[in-house]
C-alpha cells in the first residue's frame, strides 16, 4: 500500500514511457484507493483491483456505455485475469485483451516472491465489509457520558431522526434494489437500511479502548458517525485507525492525531490549527528591532491546551529570534511569576485555556504596559462570556480564525461548480 516491498526496499516502476517512480510514488493506493475499488479523474479511469473483481469476468451491460474509450472499455469488458496474466500485464503494460494500459499506469519490476505478496494482498482487499449485511448497514456514534446530557441527547436525537428519514423508503428504495435496471444495478443494489448503535463510554479515557473493542466485537459497524466528548478524541481516533473504521466528524475540541491516519475526518484540527495559525502570524510580523522577542505561553491542564502549547513550541524550534517560555496559568497569577516573566515591555502572551477567568484577566490588566499583544484561540474569541470579560482591558487581543475567509470560499465554490 505504501510503496515498500516485504524486504523494506522501495517499489520501482516506470510511467509515461521512461519516468522512474519509487516508493510512495508507485503505490497502488494513489489511484486505486485504500479499498481497491478504483477512482477516476476526468476521462481517466483507475479500475477496481480487488481480487474478487480482477479474477472474474467483467461485462458492460448497458449499451449506453459501449462507446467508451478503448482503454476504459477494455478495463470494464474483459475476461478474468489469472495470476500469470496479471503479472504479465503489470510488467508489459498490456491488459488481458492486448490493449495498452493508460500511459499513467506504472509498469512494475517484480521478482516471484514480491509478486506473490502482491497477489495475496489484492485478494484481501474489500473481501468483506464489517457491519454490512444483505439488508442492513450498521453504524455507531460514540458518546462520552461525562458530557452534559442535553448535548448528548441533541446529537443522538438528530442522528436518529436522519436515520428514520433514510429508512422511511419514501422513494421505494427497497423495490428499486430488487428490480434495478441494468445500467443502475451498481447504484440501486447497494441500498441498505441504516441501524444506529450508541456506544456510551464511561470512566477514565484510558479505559475507553477496552470498552470500544468490546462494543465492536459484539456488533461490528461499517462506520462511526458524529460522536461527542469532553476530552481528547485520541483514544477513539486510534481505535478507528487500528480497526480501519471510518470515523466521521465528531463534536470535539481536541481531535486525535494517529500516525498515517486515513480513517478519521474532523471539522477542523482544533489545537493544532489554532497553534499553527497563531505561530504563523507572529512569524510573519517580526518586530523592528533585532533583539530576541519574548513570548509567554499560559496554559491550563486541559488536553486541548497541552496539545496547543506543544504544537506552538514546535513552530519556533529552529528560530532563535524568539524566546519562548511556558507557564501554567495558576502559577502565572502569583506575583513572583509575574516579576520573573514580564521584566521587559513588548512581551507577547499566548493563552491556551478552557476559559478566561477573572484572576487571569486582572493579572493581565495590571501588567498591560509590559504586554504587546495577547493571542487567544477561536473558541474563546466567539464566547460571549469571554468577550464580556475582555471589555476595557486596553490590550491588543488577537484570535485565530480556522475557516476560509468568505472571499476565498466563494472562489472555491465557483471552482467546484466548474
Amino acid at each position: 500500500m505504501y510503496g515498500h516491498l516485504s524486504s523494506g526496499k522501495e517499489v520501482i516502476a516506470t510511467t509515461v514511457g521512461d519516468v522512474k517512480l519509487t516508493g510512495k510514488q508507485a503505490a497502488c493506493v494513489n489511484c486505486h484507493r485504500h479499498s481497491g475499488m478504483g477512482s477516476n479523474e476526468g476521462s481517466t479511469l483507475a479500475p477496481a483491483i480487488t481480487g474478487e473483481i480482477l479474477f472474474s469476468e467483467q461485462k458492460i451491460k448497458a449499451h449506453r456505455y459501449q462507446a467508451l474509450s478503448r482503454q476504459t472499455s477494455s478495463a470494464l469488458d474483459r475476461q478474468a485475469y489469472t495470476k500469470t496474466s496479471l503479472r504479465n500485464t503489470l510488467s508489459s503494460g498490456l491488459d488481458i485483451n492486448g490493449s495498452p494500459l493508460n500511459i499513467l499506469m506504472p509498469r512494475y519490476i517484480f521478482d516471484e516472491s514480491n509478486f506473490d505478496n502482491l497477489y495475496a494482498y489484492l485478494n484481501s482487499l474489500s473481501i468483506n465489509d464489517p457491519g454490512v449485511t444483505d439488508t442492513t448497514l450498521n453504524i455507531a456514534t460514540i458518546v462520552d457520558t461525562r458530557v452534559d446530557t442535553k448535548k448528548i441527547d441533541t446529537m443522538v436525537d438528530t442522528l436518529k431522526r436522519y436515520i428514520s428519514d433514510v429508512n422511511s423508503k419514501t422513494r421505494r428504495e427497497d423495490k428499486r434494489s430488487e428490480q434495478a435496471p441494468i445500467q443502475k444495478e451498481w447504484q440501486y443494489q447497494g441500498y441498505r437500511k441504516f441501524e444506529l448503535h450508541v456506544w456510551r463510554l464511561t470512566g477514565n479515557p484510558d479505559t475507553w479502548r477496552q470498552q470500544l473493542d468490546a462494543y465492536y466485537d459484539k456488533t461490528p459497524v461499517f462506520a462511526v458517525t458524529s460522536g461527542i466528548s469532553r476530552d481528547s478524541w485520541n483514544n477513539v481516533d486510534k481505535f478507528c485507525n487500528d480497526r480501519k473504521i471510518p470515523c466521521i466528524l465528531p463534536n470535539v475540541k481536541t481531535p486525535g492525531f494517529s500516525i498515517n491516519n486515513f480513517y478519521s475526518l474532523y471539522f477542523n484540527a482544533g489545537p493544532y490549527n489554532d497553534a499553527s495559525i497563531s505561530a504563523r502570524y507572529i512569524l510573519s510580523h517580526p518586530a523592528d528591532n533585532s533583539q530576541p522577542k519574548d513570548i509567554l505561553q499560559l496554559y491550563d491542564t486541559a488536553s486541548y491546551s497541552l496539545k496547543a502549547k506543544d504544537t506552538f513550541n514546535e513552530k519556533f524550534v529552529s528560530d532563535t529570534n524568539y524566546q519562548i517560555k511556558s507557564e501554567p496559568i495558576k502559577d502565572f497569577i502569583n506575583r513572583n511569576s509575574i516579576n520573573t516573566h514580564l521584566k521587559n515591555k513588548n512581551t507577547t502572551i499566548v493563552i491556551w485555556s478552557k476559559e478566561l477567568n477573572k484572576p487571569l484577566i486582572d493579572t493581565l490588566f495590571r501588567n498591560k504596559d509590559k504586554i504587546k499583544s495577547v493571542f487567544i484561540p477561536y473558541y474563546l474569541a466567539t464566547s460571549r462570556e469571554s468577550r464580556k470579560k475582555l471589555e476595557g482591558i486596553d490590550i491588543e487581543i488577537l484570535a485565530s480564525y480556522p475557516y476560509i475567509k468568505p472571499s476565498s470560499e466563494r472562489r472555491a465554490i465557483v471552482r467546484s461548480n466548474i
